[in-house]
């Protein structure tokens, strides 16, 4: 992820169901809407959930209201949820799903244009979902829209990682340049320790949370660079952070997965085939993951820490 002349910039047009207003220079509490003032827009609610206004900073936030889900309980009614590289195809699956579960998502990334396309279709299905433009690598500026995130939500319960890693892939080792091959594995571990930390001493504050972050790395792949590194590295610092946090009621664990074919590909297509070794035939959609994430971000993964969830179809035997 490249460097930002403004890592923490929101957008500053903002959208409360029919009203659209834009941020005056009066950022206290009077200047705004009194829907925005009165907060609300959780599960069972009809109104939005802002970010406090702060000097410098808009937000970007569309809702749709009470989620109307089927049948049954939703999984994480009333939690608040950061989805770091929300507009990528592994977070905005789970970023929907998070929705479609109760949660009110924030999504964040380099383009506001791609966040703002997933936040319509989170609205659309009646979900919350805030949007901001932000350097996963800097850290104030991840800090500072954790900070931002839990004073608006009374806390942080999920933070699920998937910015990309800029990984270069198809060459062995021996004939890659260094730096190719370890961009990825600065890259995934920078990210994943400055956004997981950054919900961390929230949620430590708090007694609870889960942090979730896409990794693995068990099984000798040839041919892929820094990837297969980056994804070990990632268990090591889901494990060490695990050990550290667990005492303060916070769990971290990763998924598993071999790559999902993409969306909207018809279950014969050979995109959707596991590879060979699988012991199942079909490689997890995207979906598929989306609905481990929710499983492992909800209470019903509550003695869940330090482990992994894999998705791999018994490619990769536990």
């Amino acid at each position: 992820m490249s460097a930002m002349a403004n890592p923490l910039h929101f957008v500053s047009a903002t959208i409360t169901g029919s009203e659209q207003y834009r941020q005056g220079d009066d950022k206290s509490a009077a200047g705004r809407p009194a829907a925005d003032r009165a907060g609300g827009g959780a599960p069972g609610g009809t109104g939005v959930r802002g970010i406090p206004w702060a000097a410098g900073c808009g937000v970007r936030r569309l809702s749709g209201g009470a989620y109307r889900g089927g049948a049954g309980t939703v999984l994480l009614a009333g939690k608040t949820a950061i989805v770091h590289g929300g507009s990528g195809a592994v977070g905005s699956a789970v970023a929907r799903a998070f929705a479609r579960e109760g949660a009110a998502v924030h999504l964040t990334g380099r383009t506001v244009a791609a966040l703002e396309d997933v936040a319509r279709r989170i609205e659309g299905d009646g979900g919350v979902a805030h949007v901001a433009q932000l350097d996963a690598t800097d850290r104030d500026a991840v800090d500072r829209h954790a900070d931002a995130v839990a004073a608006e939500g009374d806390g942080i319960d999920i933070c699920f990682n998937a910015t990309s890693n800029d990984d270069l892939q198809g060459s062995p080792l021996v004939e890659m340049a260094v730096a190719d091959v370890t961009r990825p594995v600065i890259k995934a571990v920078t990210t994943t320790v400055v956004t997981a930390t950054a919900a961390a001493r929230h949620m430590i504050h708090r007694g609870s949370g889960v942090i979730l972050v896409m990794a693995g790395g068990r099984k000798a792949i040839p041919d892929l660079g820094g990837s297969h590194i980056a994804w070990s590295a990632l268990t090591g610092v889901c494990r060490q952070l695990a050990a550290e946090v667990g005492p303060q009621g916070v769990r971290v664990a990763w998924l598993l997965s071999p790559g999902s074919p993409s969306p909207g590909s018809p279950a014969p297509d050979d995109a959707n085939r596991a590879d060979e070794g699988a012991l199942l035939t079909e490689r997890p959609r995207y979906d598929d993951v989306a609905n481990a994430a929710v499983f492992a971000a909800s209470d019903w993964a509550r003695t869940m820490t330090a482990t992994e969830l894999n998705l791999t179809g018994g490619l990769v035997p536990d």
